[in-house]
């Protein structure tokens, strides 16, 4: 029998829910160290979050709303040495005493914080002072939150100066733009009685079509065409165009920027005759701002063609003499840089490819700076021309170069405006140079050295 009159069937059940009530004890305890551990880490993430975000993040606390925190962002926006000296500022010294809607600072931020104590949350634009007096413009984030059973205020500020002068830049722009269009309004109905006129007289071809591409106006320059004007309308104007498909780019074009500018085009004449053309054409719209057509202007650029091409035969011309010259070529700009080069530089220094855009000194010499004295700029600085010898670029086959520079100088001014430059490889004059000084040595020291009489006569036995 067990003492205290209970049973060892009894005995055991009460060990049974001791150990029950144990392990419920311990789970309960790996479950809240399991929650400690999560609200610690959730802590660490806040505090990463809270000093490495670029808006300005502090805390208020009721009654009062003092400020009680501030992240590392807000020190810096509202120009304070450290968090202790924002804190010891009352919130109404960082705000003007009146918001641009003219309510003061202080009755205003009660109804902005009254409103996120009720809803959770309240954001608004708002205007800041910085310690030092600077006004800026902000927008808020009020934010309710629970800390401790206490209810909390998180402001979070972010500085929308930049914002504001893009929006203010913008505006000006567009009240700009608005008054261009009104003077430009007004310009063209003082100019409605001279239109035809000008249209009449109009030396470029001036068309305009349905979005169909058929002729609904065309100006009489086209008669330069060989076409009769009044025949003309409602006729496509992919009549005009050597290659169909040009039209068919241009219309591409047209309807996904609205407008081209300069736009190179083949034209033909009524006799068949090309014409190298500019276009520049936009779409028509119509008062609900849809396309009903375009318009356009052509430009018979064929005596500027004629001018590039024969400027493009110069260069050529200018560019096959510059390679037959065996020495090496390079134009260089008043700062030093080359300009061009031919193709005999090239090849000497084409470890330093593209020569082009370097400066003369890292082409020559493989150095950072001007060589001193440097004939380049002596060239430049008195007008005049300079001849030197000076070493060429270190592990190159052009050890030695000789260098004559002549000024470019502008024909109206006499201003120059930069320097060519003849480089001439002389490598081997100048190690046949060295081995004639070096035999001379020898020879001399033959000589003294010789227990015999040497002398040396010329052709006359002197």
């Amino acid at each position: 029998m067990l003492s205290g009159n209970k049973t060892r069937e009894q005995i055991l059940k009460e060990i049974d829910l001791l150990n029950a009530k144990m392990a419920k004890l311990k789970k309960s305890e790996i479950a809240r160290e399991k929650v400690e551990k999560a609200l610690k880490e959730s802590e660490e993430k806040f505090r990463i979050l809270y000093e490495s975000s670029r808006d300005a993040i502090m805390i208020l606390a009721p009654p009062t709303w003092l400020f009680t925190a501030g992240n590392q962002a807000t020190i810096k926006m509202f120009h304070a040495k450290n968090e202790k000296e924002f804190i010891s500022k009352e919130p109404w010294k960082l705000s003007p005493k009146y918001q641009p809607d003219g309510q003061l600072s202080s009755e205003k931020a009660k109804k902005m914080i009254q409103k996120a104590m009720k809803t959770g949350s309240n954001f608004f634009e708002w205007t800041h002072k910085r310690i030092n007096g600077e006004e800026f413009p902000a927008t808020v984030l009020l934010t309710r939150i629970e800390l401790k059973d206490k209810q909390l205020l998180q402001a979070t500020v972010r500085d929308i100066t930049e914002r504001k002068r893009i929006e203010e830049e913008l505006n000006k722009h567009r009240e700009h733009l608005e008054e261009l269009v009104d003077e430009r309004t007004k310009a063209l109905k003082e100019s409605e009685k001279k239109y035809r006129a000008i249209f009449e007289s109009f030396q470029d071809l001036y068309y305009r079509t349905d979005m169909k591409g058929n002729l609904t106006l065309i100006s009489p320059s086209v008669t330069q065409f060989g076409y009769d004007q009044d025949k003309m309308i409602d006729l496509p104007i992919s009549d005009f165009y050597v290659n169909p498909k040009d039209r068919k780019i241009l219309m591409k074009k047209i309807l996904k920027e609205g407008v081209v500018q300069d736009y190179e085009v083949l034209l033909k004449k009524k006799n068949g005759n090309c014409v190298n053309s500019s276009l520049t054409a936009r779409i028509v719209l119509d008062d609900e701002g849809l396309p009903v057509g375009i318009e356009g202007v052509f430009r018979d650029i064929t005596k500027r063609k004629q001018a590039e091409e024969n400027l493009k035969k110069n260069e050529q011309f200018l560019n096959s003499i510059l390679e037959s010259v065996q020495d090496g070529v390079s134009v260089l700009n008043p700062d030093l840089t080359v300009r061009h080069v031919n193709g005999k530089m090239n090849k000497w220094y084409k470890e330093n490819l593209p020569l082009e855009g370097k400066k003369c000194y890292e082409v020559y010499h493989n150095a950072d700076k001007p060589c001193d004295p440097c004939p380049t700029i002596r060239c430049l600085g008195s007008g005049s021309t300079e001849w030197n010898i000076v070493p060429g670029l270190p592990g190159s086959p052009v050890e030695w170069i000789e260098l004559f520079s002549y000024p470019i100088k502008d024909p109206n001014s006499d201003k120059v405006t930069g320097v060519v430059e003849f480089v001439r490889d002389i490598t081997e004059r100048k190690q046949a140079e060295e081995t004639i000084k070096e035999n001379e040595i020898l020879l001399r020291k033959i000589i003294d050295t010789s227990p015999n009489c040497i002398y040396v006569k010329d052709r006359n036995g002197y």
